[in-house]
């Protein structure tokens, strides 16, 4: 009796790490230049390397803690100089450099708040 054959495992999409970066690998096919999603550097020699990726990211985890890459997560080549990452230490593009302005996070509600009451107060004339 024949085995019946067990579906291709789906992986999960790869999409760019970088907070307001919106490249994946689904929405980048045929541009030209082409985008390319690489892997954060993960050899034990490139410990350096790693870190100094981390730094330039400059991501936060949802609890504020210090936000490290997983073993899936990727980095678009619209971060690196000249849409290419290099394995040159000396390249410009050995760490990624290029990242749309820093996001701000949302003020909280009660902040929100203040400023609307302060913006509303109707000064006697």
């Amino acid at each position: 009796m024949a085995e019946a054959a067990l579906p291709k495992r789906k992986r999960g999409p790869k999409y760019c790490c970088v907070v307001g970066c919106h490249n994946s690998a689904e929405n980048t096919k045929g541009l030209d230049p082409p985008v390319k999603l690489y892997r954060f550097p993960g050899k034990w020699y490139e410990k350096e390397r790693l870190q100094a990726w981390i730094n330039a990211v400059r991501r936060v985890s949802p609890d504020g803690t210090v936000w490290l890459p997983k073993e899936h997560t990727r980095i678009c080549s619209r971060h690196f100089v000249g849409n290419c990452k290099s394995d040159i230490s000396q390249h410009p593009a050995y760490i990624p450099t290029i990242f749309p302005p820093i996001y701000r996070k949302k003020a909280p509600e009660r902040e929100r708040a203040q400023r609307y009451e302060i913006k509303n107060v109707k000064l006697p004339v």
